[in-house]
C-alpha cells in the first residue's frame, strides 16, 4: 500500500511518501547549518510560486481537486491555486 503524506500551510505544500511501511529517509540532515546525525523523514516542499504538470490531486478539508494532463497548478503566494493550461 502506498500512503501520501501531506501538510499544506498558508504558504507551502509539504508531502511525503509511505509504501508498503517503508518512508524514505535522510541520514544526515542540515539544521541550522549543523549536520545533525539522526535520521528524519525525507519531506518534499512546494512554496508559493512553484508549480507542478502531469495529474497531481489536491485534497483539501471541503473539496478534491484533480490536474488533469496537459494542465499546471500553481500554489500563489496567498495560497490559492491557480490553474493554467
Amino acid at each position: 500500500m502506498t500512503v501520501i503524506n501531506f501538510d499544506m500551510g498558508g504558504t507551502s505544500f509539504d508531502i511525503t511518501l509511505t509504501k508498503d511501511g517503508q518512508t524514505n529517509l535522510n541520514k544526515n540532515s542540515d539544521l541550522l547549518r549543523y549536520c545533525i546525525g539522526v535520521p528524519m523523514i525525507q519531506v518534499e516542499t512546494l512554496g508559493a510560486g512553484a508549480a507542478v504538470a502531469g495529474l497531481p490531486i489536491i485534497e483539501e478539508v471541503t473539496a478534491t481537486i484533480v490536474i488533469k494532463p496537459g494542465w499546471t497548478v500553481k500554489l500563489d503566494q496567498s495560497g490559492a491555486y491557480v490553474i493554467t493550461k
